[in-house]
């Protein structure tokens, strides 16, 4: 009996091999609103403390395929905003020194930071590698590459 071929298999046809990126940091969009601060007393002994940075941390504006953020991973926070998203804090260093900054949360971007389940203080970087259509064909996905050093 003769050896069968390998026959190409029927279906979709096989993607394209991906492009590769070129790397970019991604660029940050200052908070639309402010904070209203009022000279708050302290009581006796307090003077001297040391104050929490007050503000919204400025977030990522992921345009182009291949925008990433280096960074230290301080923490998550889960159900913010009006869509109930995650928010995910860095401390990313600038030519200005560090800098507190904001990545929100996405499906693909939130089920990859839970599998890979970083700690406070792990450096992870984050690559946009574009959209990708969804299988219920709704608003295309922002899909993401996330590492961890």
């Amino acid at each position: 009996m003769a050896a069968k071929q390998n026959a190409p298999i029927k279906g979709k046809a096989a993607a394209p091999p991906p492009e590769k990126l070129a790397l970019a940091w991604v660029t940050f969009k200052a908070p639309a609103s402010g904070e209203v601060v009022a000279d708050t007393p302290l009581p006796e002994g307090w003077e001297s403390s040391e104050e929490a940075p007050g503000g919204l941390t400025p977030a990522a504006d992921w345009q182009k395929p291949g925008e990433y953020l280096e960074g230290e991973y301080l923490h998550a926070a889960a159900g913010v905003g009006p869509n109930k998203s995650a928010i995910y804090t860095f401390r990313i260093q600038t030519d200005q020194g560090p800098k507190i900054v904001s990545v929100w949360g996405s499906t693909i971007l939130d089920d990859r930071m839970s599998k890979l389940g970083p700690a406070r203080g792990d450096v992870l970087l984050i690559v946009y590698q574009g959209t990708v259509k969804t299988a219920r064909a709704l608003s295309p996905a922002k899909s993401f590459m996330v590492r961890r050093k």
